[in-house]
């Protein structure tokens, strides 16, 4: 019924009401953001609360988008330069103003409700405003403290509210007038926790010279050690820099300013779990007070004057820090294993170990080995292990006593007494002693005639059977020898010498801490950086660590005059430089800066013009028997240069989202590494150097040089991880290329653990083995994208024993692997032959631990390098034919334009973070939110369920009881019954919450409220390589939040694996190859059809959510969600066909009577082919809707019988042959087949094919082709070499793949059999390029999910929890320990290997020289018989 204008009487006052408090109760809402942005600035930088000038700009501007916005714009304060809140607080003060408003409101909620109910009058105005408050309330909730409105940012000055070791010498006193070192610290950290970070500590040295009213000069080192481990999400790098920062202790303002070093370790533990007590650095022996003579006194070691000689009484401590595995130390001509050496070592020092780990074990022999200046402690070391074959302590014995060291102390004092009255005799001092040999002969002979053995068996309370009289003299020596030779350099060289397993170790001193420390490595890495104009040394396990200096300045600014830097006794350059040790032969590295320089610094100003700064020197030992004297470094050239060198990547930068930035950079990445290729750069020296290795393998096989066995492989491919995966898929599409080249893709522990072994580790279900695989002289290719890979970095130096042939793929020159290649560039010079042997991505070092750019950048790569080796195989006759090449020149022009037009796709589906998003990269985050919504659900229950507890508890009213109590019901019994309801409700609280949430983001009801599930399903190395992505994005997470990562491939295992596992709610994100593809469209239809049978297990009406990425644009029926990726490349042959029949379908319509008239079956007329299909698709417009109709019209290219149409075959071009096509029997006038054909009246036809009437079966005449001359630029090579002799392929020209081809097709079948001929070449697009978009797809998904996820947490917090999805818990970045195959017995492994292929050469030599040596006696044999038979038949002829 319709009301008068009179009878209206406006708006009631409820709704008016209504409207007024939800408009106050918004404004108060967000007025509650603005107090809390103002209080947080006022108390977190330290100034008064800003006027409301400041804050409130705009008061108007304020109201109206307070009313009619429902948010508000606050300025962001924090952007002051006086105010830390800029750098760590920021995040932490958006989360208090955000969570100030939800929190506020619903406390002015409950207030409300609180005096509605206790007020006398209950009317419907005051029922409105509570109505409005709740529903404010409501409203916070769900956008500040849910999210389920996002807000934004608009403007940068507004918000609305919608193991490895390191160390650092610092040489120069600016450096104690800065907390930049600090800053320095935090950043080595961070790059050497790639190699693990489950713990971390460092010890740090501070050393002040004093002197005493005698004007005697004494240093004192000051340590101080902290050992910190992190929990599961704290940041390593902060927690110990923050530690370091608030222990570490400075002397300001003394006129000669500590020289300081900060000398550390990040653990992953592999012998132990990680504990505070196994974090490095690592000591056995506590600080205790010895009797020294300081080696840094120069005035005590150079004086005459024996009065002087007095020793010091201080405490004198060793720390190491180590990485790798401690496994044997060899005591007297026998191996004693780890826990001997630990019961030893407890004995020997009368400390107990410290920590059950290995490491330990180093810092107590450090503490027996390390003596010099102190008589105790070497005659304890000359009686333990001083003289061979002769010690008071068997590490075999099972009772293993001891004396106390005060005997030896004591003991020692009558060395002392010796020593000066043999320097007061002699007018020697202590430096004259230790330098000569005769000197110290002397005073052994002097102290063994004044002091009888059995002295000292009484000093040291030992039996007369322990120490016998002939050995004395012996151990007096050795006290002597040890006494002035022990010092830090020797005793790190004799346990290198002495120990069994892997090392990169640093050992420090007390006594040496203001002057030197040592390095050490084998089997471990382990490099060191001078920057001397920077006053500072690093060193560092991690290359990419020691360049941290390169970001940094001096405070004050760099010296204008550096000193010199000493390698030995040659002067280094000025510029930055870098040493690696020598980690495969075993190199020991003394770092020494006790001798001063004066330099001249215009930077310091004129009041320090000139200053005394170290100089710092190096003393190198090497293992393996080269130049263990004197090593001249300079003259091999063993310096890298860190100044000036292209060569070298810069340090990114590890702040904000440094996985989206590794995406954004993906595009620009490929198209660099493209543009470089087809240029003279390095990428292309390398090129040229492996694929001469191959045309040398190749003929090689040829004429029979190259023995053939059956186990011979001519290319290896190898990597771990991620990099094995793309090694696997690139070994097999050039095996499939080549198919007569041997190629093998091999995990490189596999590869260690049966040819780097004593005792070999078994490949169980692969077949390989030291016998069924012969790498001699093989062509290898080591995929590894950090360069320092323990497994590939082992295999590097492994393989130099049966083969030169090694090359790299990585991701900067500058990694310990492209070390190692590089010296084999010295040895090829000097056998007269150059191998460039390294490719690189040129994407420097990726801290993010889930992979994407390097990925993406490494398969890159190894498409150029598998485009390249194609190419140059097909350039020659010879070559294409030993390799059985399949791979043709049109098919790498194809390769090559496709991989091209890649670029493109790759920024439509990835974006560009200052551009409008394209519609591609929106659909992937779309998908991506939708499934954080999934993961996050619990978490927001849960929250929602604490929200109500405590509202319903607080009020004491839960929901039932309030209805009840509204009702002013008085009936108890409903009063009981409500309250059962109340009990339900909070049992059922968390599922209620779920499926209330679910309502508002519009989600699935009937998914399983448990964790979710996701099944990652595309070929082997896209999925593996996703889940790993995925597995590590939500590594960090918390457990509410948690996700399960499993991956197969849909064409194979993915329904055998995982349908089982299936339930309501899996997680299936699937990619599809690109069915539209002749090549392809079987593999899309078995990839949809295992997406159909996962999605059609269905559980009270619910199923998994399946989302399918892929480039065909067609939908299936029970996925959730279609993407579909952009496609700018060329068409295929079939898919140009497609569109051709789609114009001309008009002229495809036949009358049913013509054509029974006209078809005729039998040998005399027509032929039938199932190629005719073609005619019944092109009659529906959307030919590549179905995946079905897609495959059937391919079926018609592979006709069974082509084999006689192709005997009268004729040259003709494709554009000629559908230009000219001739479409007989077709009446323009007669009626739809698709209306008339497939109706099923086929009275007329053959009874003989009653089987053929179904639309799939129907038969049509087949269209006749006529050839043309083709167009000029098809007669340009495809593979040529440019003006600077550089192999190029050339992009095709085509407006479709296959446009300007010749191929050889039978008359009767046109066009039609040009399309099988491009199958190998879409196989190649599917794994070259099509499958690089998809994972770069499911990584711009998957990363919006876990940034979603990650998100979450910290604005619900207030900024107290939260994590870096960039990172694990242990962060092992690179695998730089034994995982799982040790490497300790490499180099014994690399002689035995050498010995095998110098004795398999000399067989060979053999073989060849007695085959050549009987086929001479052969024939030998036989001229010698056909002379006999010439000369019977001549004496037969003269006999006639």
């Amino acid at each position: 019924m319709m009301m008068s204008k009179s009878e209206y009487q406006g708006p009631s006052k409820t709704m008016v009401a209504a409207l007024l408090s939800y408009a106050f109760f918004g404004v108060l809402h967000e007025a509650f953001h603005f107090v809390a942005a103002a209080l947080t600035f006022s108390s977190w930088c330290d100034k008064e609360t800003p006027s409301l000038e400041n804050v409130l700009p705009n008061l108007s501007t304020f109201l109206m988008e307070a009313l009619l916005g429902r948010m508000v714009r606050i300025p962001n304060l924090g952007n002051d330069s006086n105010c830390f809140l800029n750098h760590d607080f920021q995040e932490q003060r958006i989360g208090i103003i955000q969570h100030a408003g939800w929190a506020l409101s619903l406390l002015t909620a409950m207030g409300v409700v609180y005096l509605s109910h206790h007020s006398k009058s209950r009317s419907a105005i005051s029922s409105a405003c509570r109505t409005a408050a709740v529903v404010t309330a409501l409203e916070a909730i769900g956008t500040d403290l849910l999210g389920w409105v996002t807000r934004t940012t608009t403007t940068s000055n507004s918000l609305i509210f919608f193991c490895g070791n390191f160390g650092i010498i610092l040489l120069h006193p600016a450096w104690n007038e800065s907390n930049s070192v600090f800053d320095l610290l935090n950043r080595m950290i961070q790059i050497t926790m790639m190699r693990g970070a489950q713990s971390g500590g460092v010890v740090m040295w501070e050393s002040k010279t004093s002197k005493d009213k005698n004007g005697t000069t004494t240093t004192i080192n000051k340590e101080n050690c902290v050992r910190v481990i992190k929990a599961k999400r704290q940041d390593l790098s902060k927690l110990l820099t923050g530690r370091v920062r608030a222990k570490g202790c400075t002397w300001r303002g003394d006129k000669n300013p500590s020289i300081r070093t900060f000398l550390g370790h990040t653990r992953f533990a592999t012998s132990s779990k990680a504990t505070l007590e196994g974090t490095h650095p690592h000591q056995w022996t506590p600080p205790e007070k010895r009797r020294v003579y300081p080696l840094d006194d120069d005035a005590l070691w150079n004086t005459t004057d024996a009065t002087k000689m007095q020793p010091t009484t201080r405490k004198m401590s060793n720390y190491i820090t180590h990485n790798g595995d401690f496994d044997f130390f060899k005591m007297h001509g026998r191996l004693a294993s780890l826990s001997k050496i630990q019961k030893w070592l407890a004995a020997a020092t009368g400390h107990p170990i410290p920590a059950q780990v290995d490491s330990a074990c180093i810092a107590g022999m450090i503490d027996i080995l390390r003596t010099a200046g102190c008589w105790g402690l070497s005659l304890r070391f000359a009686m333990l292990l001083g003289v061979p074959g002769v010690t008071y302590l068997d590490p075999d014995s099972e009772q293993l006593a001891s004396p106390r060291y005060d005997g030896f102390a004591d003991m020692g004092l009558h060395f002392e007494k010796a020593l000066a009255k043999f320097c007061a005799q002699q007018k020697v001092s202590l430096a004259q002693i230790r330098d000569s040999p005769s000197l110290k002969h002397e005073l052994s002979s002097i102290i063994n005639d004044e002091f009888h053995h059995q002295t000292t068996l009484q000093t040291l309370n030992l039996d007369s059977g322990d120490l016998e009289a002939q050995h004395f003299s012996l151990i007096v020596h050795a006290t002597v020898e040890a006494f002035f030779v022990n010092d830090l350099f020797f005793s790190t060289t004799y346990f290198m010498q002495h120990a069994i397993g892997s090392f990169g170790i640093m050992v420090t001193c007390s006594e040496d801490a203001n002057r030197q420390i040592c390095l050490a490595a084998r089997g471990q890495p382990m490099s060191v950086a001078f920057y001397p104009k920077k006053g500072l040394v690093l060193y560092g396990s991690e290359l990419a660590a020691v360049k941290a200096g390169m970001s940094f300045e001096m405070p004050g600014g760099d010296l204008d005059m550096p000193p010199p830097t000493q390698v030995t006794d040659d002067n280094v350059s000025m510029t930055s430089t870098r040493l690696n040790l020598d980690d495969l032969g075993g190199e020991v590295m003394l770092l020494d800066w006790s001798n001063m320089a004066t330099i001249r610094n215009n930077a310091r100003g004129p009041s320090s013009s000139e200053s005394q700064i170290p100089m710092v020197s190096v003393k190198v030992h090497r293992e393996s028997g080269i130049d263990r004297h004197k090593l001249h470094l300079r003259d091999r050239g063993r310096l890298t240069m860190l100044e000036g060198n292209d060569l070298l990547r810069p340090l990114p930068t590890d702040d904000g989202d440094i996985v989206q930035r590794d995406l954004y950079e993906i595009p620009d990445a490929l198209e660099r590494i493209q543009t470089e290729w087809k240029e003279n750069s390095t990428n292309r020296h390398t090129a040229v150097s492996l694929s001469s290795c191959i045309k040398e393998r190749l003929l090689g096989r040829m004429d029979g040089s190259i023995p053939l066995t059956p186990g011979t492989v001519d290319v290896l491919v190898t990597g771990c991880e991620v990099s094995l995966w793309l090694a696997e898929q690139f070994a097999s599409d050039l095996q499939k290329a080549l198919p007569k080249l041997s190629v093998r893709a091999m995990s490189s522990n596999k590869i260690l653990g049966i040819f780097g072994q004593e005792l070999a580790v078994p490949a169980s279900g692969f077949p390989f083995s030291t016998t069924a695989t012969d790498f001699h002289d093989s062509i290898v290719l080591l995929v590894s994208q950090s360069g320092g890979t323990f497994g590939p970095s082992a295999i590097s130096n492994l393989l130099q024993s049966v083969t030169q042939n090694l090359f790299l793929v990585t991701s900067e020159w500058d990694t310990q692997m492209g070390k190692r290649l590089l010296d084999l560039d010295s040895e090829d010079l000097r056998r007269g032959k150059y191998l460039s042997r390294i490719f690189t991505t040129n994407i420097g070092l990726r801290t993010a631990e889930p992979c994407t750019l390097s990925v993406a950048a490494t398969h890159q790569l190894l498409t150029q390098i598998f485009q390249y080796i194609c190419a140059s195989i097909l350039e020659k006759t010879e070559l294409r034919k030993a390799a059985g090449a399949i791979i043709s020149e049109k098919d790498l022009a194809i390769l090559t334009s496709c991989n091209e037009a890649s670029i493109d796709d790759l920024r439509s589906i990835i974006g560009d973070r200052d551009t409008t998003k394209s519609q591609t990269e929106r659909n992937l985050r779309r998908c991506g939110n939708m499934w954080a919504n999934h993961v996050l659900e619990n978490a927001k229950a849960l929250i929602l369920s604490f929200i109500y507890v405590v509202v319903t508890v607080t009020t004491g009213f839960p929901v039932a009881t309030a209805v009840h109590h509204v009702a002013k019901g008085d009936d108890d019994a409903l009063l009981y019954f409500a309250r059962f309801l109340d009990s339900l409700i909070y049992f059922f609280i968390p599922q209620i919450c779920i499926i209330f949430i679910r309502l508002v983001e519009g989600r699935d009801l009937r998914h399983r409220m448990v964790g979710r599930t996701i099944v990652v399903a595309d070929i082997p190395w896209v999925a593996q390589s996703v889940e790993a992505f995925v597995s590590k994005i939500f590594a960090c997470s918390y457990s509410m939040a948690g996700v399960n990562v499993i991956s197969g491939n849909p064409q194979d295992h993915l329904v055998h694996k995982h349908t089982h596992r299936v339930v309501r709610g899996t997680l299936l994100a699937c990619g599809r190859p690109d069915g539209r593809l002749s090549a392809l469209t079987s593999a899309e239809s078995a990839v949809n059809l295992s997406v159909s049978q996962a999605c059609s297990i269905v559980s009270m009406g619910g199923n998994c959510e399946a989302v399918t990425i892929g480039h065909n644009p067609t939908n299936l029926g029970l996925s959730k969600v279609d993407i579909f990726l952009p496609t700018t490349r060329a068409r295929f042959l079939g898919e140009y066909i497609k569109e051709k029949g789609l114009k001309t379908r008009q002229r495809a319509l036949l009358n049913r009577q013509n054509f029974n008239d006209k078809v005729q079956f039998g040998r005399g007329g027509g032929r039938l082919q199932r190629r005719s299909l073609f005619f019944k698709f092109i009659e529906t417009d959307n030919l590549w809707s179905d995946t079905n109709s897609i495959k059937a019209f391919y079926l018609g290219v592979h006709e069974k019988g082509r084999a006689r149409a192709r005997a009268r075959s004729s040259i003709i071009s494709v554009p000629d042959a559908l230009q000219h096509m001739e479409w007989s029997n077709l009446n323009t006038n007669s009626m739809d087949l698709s209306t008339e054909i497939w109706s099923g009246n086929v009275n007329n036809l053959d009874p003989s094919l009653a089987t053929f009437t179904t639309p799939d079966n129907i038969l049509l005449p087949e269209p006749k082709l006529q050839p043309q001359q083709h167009p000029d630029h098809s007669m340009e090579p495809t593979i040529y070499r440019d003006e600077k002799g550089l192999l190029q392929v050339r992009c095709t020209l085509d407006d479709y793949f296959g446009q300007d081809s010749q191929f050889t097709v039978p008359n009767a079948s046109g066009a039609f059999d040009l399309i099988e001929e491009q199958n190998f070449v879409m196989e190649l697009y599917e794994s070259r390029i099509a499958s690089l978009e998809r994972f770069v797809a499911f990584c711009v998904m998957f990363h919006q999910m876990g940034k979603r996820v990650q998100e979450f947490f910290p604005r619900v917090s207030f900024g107290l929890l939260g994590y870096r999805m960039d990172r694990t818990h242990s962060i092992l970045r690179v695998a730089t320990t034994a995982s799982p195959i040790s490497g300790d017995a490499v180099q014994e492994r690399m002689k035995v290997l050498r010995l095998q292929v110098r004795d398999r050469k000399a067989a060979h030599k053999i073989q060849v020289a007695w085959k050549r040596h009987r086929n001479a006696c052969i024939q030998k044999l036989l001229n010698s018989a056909k002379t006999q038979r010439t000369d019977s038949g001549s004496t037969d002829q003269s006999l006639k």
